[in-house]
């Protein structure tokens, strides 16, 4: 079966904004609708859904919006050029440009984040910032156009503004979605602090009116988990959340009962229990919960995860094909199928699983992460004893872009690595097969190295950079002793006095820049 790596980086929290609810929950039934009516053009249809009267269900319209999709882009981009006056349009048009933002960034965190796709984050950015005060100056009610203003501020550096927009949005209509995007806008890991959001549910919980029962004491869980803050911040409060049991927690507390270790199987099985019926749960929820009743079944999925699956499969479909762009999205859907290991043919060809990614990355052409995936996803199919040295180049071309997007990143390198010497070792045999046969080896030694050793050795110069002999880090040291095959891979180019330049050259010379290569070669 296949089993798809681990995304590389952790996922950017980046769309969790314009319904502060569950996963299950993000792709509401208005959303769909309404991306569905994008997607068949009507425009008319889409303004009326847009100008609904209920808050909660504006909201899910806009959402339709909140994506990289071409086609929303498209529409947005007609929908504000006919309308260049209808603070609708406008804001239907920021959150396509902030989501296209974010999948233009990509999922790398920190320095792994490639310079270019950070700066077209930024214009992006500015774009949709400016469309919301333009919306908000057209129509100061209306409050998904406020939501965008506070959620780009961050990205902006300016949730200075956010305070006051707050108030003054809480002040046309005291609402929890409100509160809990300001609160994450001013939490800790955007420079803020958890005072705000502490504050903000002293001021306004105890007044919210969109949902019944609200209090002060139920805001400051909920800002705590829907806000993101520090998990030393939330394990304050991990006993009164997993005591609680009100139905607007319940994502919260299957959030940890599925990862905390402070939590005992006694409690987590409690949650799982409670929520079973709610639609909340995930398959690894299901798993575990089979886990812990000792049920795993005879492969991989116990009963529980057995019977969830078809849902878990159609509910990930539905977010992939909702937002192409979003590359968590894609590897999470296809690490999933993965479990469909009923001998039934799986629900997507290896051509559509391709052109999948060919979306992707015409969409996110920056994202290291998913260069990397799809680097490993056509290597895993791609038998060693057959394919061409022209193959080889192709495929390690999505590896070195997954480098030079990650801005030589040292777990990239790794991989990039790991396939040089896979490589290298079954051609070895190919060689020697082939003169055991016919008296000639198979590959030229001049094609041999270009597309065979010289490369292996330019990628083990870089991990030596960031890994020098006697390095302490664990990252590095990932061969048992005696067991890194680096120094016989050198010294056997050395003997045969080839890669000269690999081999001498400073290794920010041999450092990996973006390469044009075929996403979907000719079969």
């Amino acid at each position: 079966m296949m089993r798809f790596l681990m995304m590389l980086f952790p996922p950017v929290l980046a769309l969790s904004v314009l319904m502060v609810l569950p996963p299950h929950a993000s792709l509401a039934d208005t959303r769909i609708e309404v991306w569905t009516l994008i997607h068949d053009g009507k425009v008319d249809e889409v303004r009326v859904r847009l100008a609904v009267a209920d808050l909660a269900d504006q909201r899910d319209a806009f959402g339709a919006f909140v994506t990289s999709d071409p086609v929303v882009d498209a529409f947005s981009a007609g929908l504000l050029a006919d309308h260049p006056d209808d603070a609708q349009a406008m804001t239907a048009r920021g959150w396509a440009l902030y989501s296209q933002g974010w999948a233009m960034r990509g999922t790398g965190v920190g320095m792994s984040v490639f310079p270019e796709a950070a700066a077209r984050m930024q214009d992006l950015h500015e774009n949709a910032a400016t469309l919301a005060r333009a919306a908000l100056n057209k129509d100061p009610t209306l409050i998904p156009a406020s939501d965008l203003l506070m959620q780009v501020s961050k990205t902006l550096r300016e949730t200075e503004l956010v305070p006051d927009e707050m108030a003054r949005a809480m002040a046309i209509t005291p609402n929890r979605q409100t509160l809990m995007i300001a609160a994450e806008a001013l939490a800790p890991r955007w420079g803020g602090s958890v005072e705000f959001g502490f504050q903000a549910c002293k001021n306004w919980g105890d007044r919210i009116i969109d949902v019944p029962g609200y209090s002060a004491k139920l805001c400051r869980l909920d800002v705590l988990w829907g806000a993101g803050y520090p998990d030393e911040v939330r394990n304050e409060f991990l006993d009164e959340l997993m005591q609680d049991t009100t139905s607007i927690l319940d994502q919260s507390r299957i959030f940890e009962a599925r990862a905390n270790s402070l939590v005992t199987d006694e409690a987590a099985l409690r949650v799982f229990q409670a929520t079973e019926d709610t639609g909340l749960l995930q398959l690894q929820d299901y798993r575990k919960w089979d886990a812990m009743e000792g049920d795993t079944g005879t492969g991989d999925l116990g009963p529980r995860a057995a019977r969830a699956l078809p849902a878990e499969l159609d509910r990930l479909r539905q977010e992939a094909d909702f937002d192409p762009g979003d590359g968590l999205a894609l590897m999470t859907y296809l690490r999933i199928l993965d479990y469909q290991n009923d001998g039934a043919d799986p629900p997507l060809s290896q051509a559509d699983i391709k052109t999948r990614f060919a979306q992707l990355l015409a969409i996110a052409p920056y994202d290291a992460g998913t260069w990397a995936q799809f680097a490993w996803y056509v290597e895993l199919g791609t038998s060693k004893e057959t394919m061409t040295l022209a193959s080889v180049d192709r495929l390690r071309g999505y590896y070195a872009n997954a480098v030079a997007y990650s801005n030589q990143n040292r777990q990239v390198l790794h991989f990039l690595d790991s396939f040089n010497q896979q490589v290298w070792k079954a051609m070895d045999k190919r060689n020697t097969d082939a003169f055991d046969i016919s008296g000639a080896p198979e590959f030229s030694a001049d094609d041999y190295n270009r597309s065979i050793v010289c490369p292996a050795i330019r990628a083990i110069r870089l991990i030596q950079e960031t890994c020098p002999e006697g390095s302490t880090d664990q990252r590095c040291n990932i061969y048992p002793e005696g067991a890194d095959p680096h120094p016989a891979m050198l010294e056997r180019a050395e003997r045969r006095q080839t890669c000269t330049n690999e081999l001498t050259a400073d290794p920010g010379d041999l450092a990996y820049t973006p390469v044009t290569v075929d996403i979907l070669p000719a079969p």
